[in-house]
C-alpha cells in the first residue's frame, strides 16, 4: 500500500510538472523499462511466503522482520528507479526543448533568407522584361530607320539613271540628226557635182581633147567614193595642230592624221571642218563629235 501511495504521489507531481512545462513531457524508453522491473520486483517481494505446520513464535517474528527489512529494500530501491527514470525523461525534455527552439529560430531566419530572395527575384523579372521591351523598341527603330535609308538609296540610285539615260536618248537623237543632215548634204554636192560637170561637157566638144591629156585620165585612178555615214562605235574627242584624238568605244585614245591609218577603221583621209563640228573622213565613213 505505502508503495502504491508513493508511486501515485510521484505520478501525480510528475503530471502537474509537466502540465505547468510549455511543451509535451516524454518519458525515456529506458526510464520506463527500470521502472516496470522495479514494480515487477515490488511485487515479488509481497507475496505470502507458506506458512509451516510447526514453527515457533521465534521463527514467525524473525521472519516478518526479514521480510520488512527486504520491503524496505525493495521499495528504497523502486524509489530510486522511479526518480531515475523521472529525472532522465526530464532532462530529455528541456533538451528537446532547446532543440526545438533551436529549431523553430532556423525556420524563422530561413524563411526570412527565402522572402529576400523573392524579392531579389522578382526584381531581376521586372529588370529582364524592362531589358528585353528596350531591346525590341531598338530593333524595331533600327529596323525602321534601315528601310527608310534602303528607299532613300533606291530613289537617289534611279534619280542618278534617269539624266543618264535622257542623256543616252539625246545622243542617239543627235546622231541620227547628224546622219540626216550630213546625207542632206552629201546628196546637194553631188547634185552640185552633177549641174557642173554639164556646162563642161556641153563646151567639150569645140575643142578636141589633146590624146596626152586622154591618156593621163585614163591612167589616173579614179577617186574613192567617200562614205557619209558615221563610224559606229568612234567619236572625236579633240583637234589640235594638223591632228585629232579619236576614242574607240573601249576608252581608248588614239591619235590621228590624214594620210594615217587607225586600226579597225582604215585610211584617214583627212581632217575636215562641216558647219560648227570638225569631223574625221574615213574610207569606212566620218568620225564626228558624237556616236
Amino acid at each position: 500500500m505505502d508503495i502504491g501511495l508513493g508511486s501515485r504521489e510521484r505520478s501525480e507531481t510528475a503530471k502537474h510538472a509537466g502540465e505547468s512545462s510549455a511543451g509535451p513531457i516524454r518519458i525515456d524508453p529506458n526510464a520506463s523499462a527500470a521502472l516496470e522491473e522495479a514494480i515487477k520486483s515490488a511485487k515479488l517481494g509481497l507475496k505470502p511466503l507458506p506458512s509451516p505446520e510447526v514453527g515457533t513464535s521465534e521463527r514467525v517474528a524473525t521472519g516478518d522482520r526479514t521480510l520488512s527489512t527486504k520491503f524496505l529494500s525493495q521499495a528504497a530501491v523502486g524509489l530510486l528507479l522511479i526518480g531515475a527514470g523521472w529525472s532522465a525523461s526530464y532532462l530529455g525534455t528541456l533538451a528537446n526543448r532547446d532543440v526545438i527552439r533551436q529549431l523553430e529560430t532556423e525556420t524563422v531566419r530561413s524563411q526570412e533568407i527565402l522572402a529576400r530572395l523573392s524579392a531579389d527575384l522578382g526584381a531581376l523579372r521586372e529588370t529582364v522584361v524592362a531589358f528585353r521591351e528596350v531591346e525590341h523598341t531598338s530593333s524595331t527603330a533600327s529596323v525602321s530607320e534601315q528601310t527608310e535609308l534602303t528607299d532613300k538609296v533606291e530613289r537617289l540610285t534611279i534619280s542618278l539613271q534617269e539624266p543618264g539615260k535622257k542623256l543616252t536618248a539625246l545622243e542617239g537623237r543627235l546622231e541620227r540628226m547628224e546622219t540626216q543632215i550630213l546625207t542632206t548634204l552629201a546628196g546637194l554636192n553631188t547634185n552640185l557635182a552633177g549641174l557642173n560637170a554639164k556646162p563642161a561637157a556641153s563646151a567639150a566638144p569645140t575643142a578636141p581633147p589633146a590624146p596626152v591629156e586622154a591618156a593621163a585620165r585614163e591612167e589616173a585612178p579614179a577617186p574613192k567614193p567617200i562614205k557619209s555615214e558615221p563610224v559606229d562605235g568612234w567619236v572625236l574627242r579633240e583637234v589640235y595642230n594638223g591632228a585629232a584624238l579619236v576614242e574607240n568605244r573601249n576608252r581608248r585614245l588614239y591619235e590621228v592624221m590624214p594620210g594615217g591609218m587607225l586600226p579597225g577603221v582604215g585610211r584617214i583621209e583627212g581632217i575636215e571642218r562641216r558647219g560648227a563640228r570638225w569631223v574625221v573622213v574615213t574610207d569606212k565613213g566620218f568620225i564626228g563629235t558624237y556616236r
